[in-house]
């Protein structure tokens, strides 16, 4: 399999999607690992397998439409194997395989049929001491945008999932980019004021524009110097409110069709209005769980 992403909106062609079959029980509060599941299982709202896998379902349908090669891990008893992003991440024509939080690593076991398709030499394990998600890693054009946490921060939440160690080694393995590290706003039991990755605040979409929610950001400059590379008029600001349901975490298969949820009217019909195709998916059973379009799905290949 050759690798490619370089972008986020490129066509697509191939990638992995989640599973939501087999998850386990309802995890107890002292083992959610996000403020959102936290929330959720405060509420007594976890969400079922039967509805998270029925709305994966219709993601890959929609993919299957478009003639997207769509890759499955394998099943695991008794784990959330729903958001594949996390797992790795692809950079040009390389795979960078990352540390993840301990309560999720046995995930990446599920993927090794699909990782022996890849050669070994685009293949970069990182080092133990460094941690990254791939929920973090944005790659645009001639940028890698990476969320992370500084220390106390990392060391504090849970919902600290990227280090600067990694941001080190991943720079020291890019050639042709510019590692922009961005650091985000972290909670373990309030979703209102955690930003989980980079991408819950941030994502770029169509040939030069981006929706953002500068709640998310820790520091105010990071916010700036995304509005100066993009342009203000190509920025879709989300609220806090948007920002905190993850109305960034849009998927798109091209550079003018994007998968978002139902419920965000809002931010659908600006997109309409701006030219893009929207692909309107109920993914609330999943979004119960932290993540959204993004999160579930890990590119391979776009044009």
């Amino acid at each position: 399999m050759n690798l490619n992403i370089t972008d986020e909106s490129s066509q697509l062609k191939a990638v992995i999607l989640g599973l939501g079959m087999d998850m386990g029980n309802v995890p107890t509060l002292s083992e959610t690992y996000d403020a959102t599941s936290y929330q959720s299982v405060v509420n007594s709202d976890y969400p079922s397998e039967h509805t998270v896998s029925k709305e994966l379902n219709t993601i890959n349908s929609i993919l299957d439409s478009y003639k997207i090669e769509v890759y499955r891990p394998e099943n695991l008893s008794d784990t959330n194997q729903v958001y594949a992003r996390d797992l790795g991440f692809v950079i040009g024509d390389t795979y960078f395989l990352p540390n993840i939080i301990e309560d999720r690593s046995h995930e990446q076991d599920a993927l090794d049929k699909i990782l022996n398709l890849i050669s070994p030499k685009k293949t970069i394990r990182l080092s133990k001491e460094s941690r990254v998600e791939g929920g973090d890693v944005i790659v645009w054009k001639d940028h890698v945008f990476i969320g992370y946490s500084k220390e106390p921060d990392f060391s504090k939440f849970k919902t600290s999932r990227t280090n600067n160690i990694a941001l080190k080694e991943i720079n020291n393995n890019i050639n042709n980019y510019t590692l922009k590290k961005i650091e985000l706003n972290k909670s373990d039991t309030n979703p209102n004021i955690n930003t989980l990755h980079l991408d819950c605040c941030f994502q770029p979409i169509g040939e030069n524009s981006c929706i953002i929610g500068p709640s998310g950001f820790k520091n105010k400059e990071d916010v700036d110097y995304i509005i100066d590379y993009f342009g203000k008029e190509n920025c879709i600001f989300l609220n806090e409110e948007q920002t905190s349901s993850m109305n960034s975490n849009v998927f798109s298969i091209s550079k003018n069709i994007i998968i978002s949820d139902i419920r965000f009217y809002k931010l659908n019909k600006e997109l309409e209005k701006r030219g893009f195709k929207v692909e309107k998916v109920d993914y609330s059973s999943i979004s119960k769980m932290g993540g959204l379009f993004r999160c579930t799905t890990l590119p391979l290949i776009r044009e």
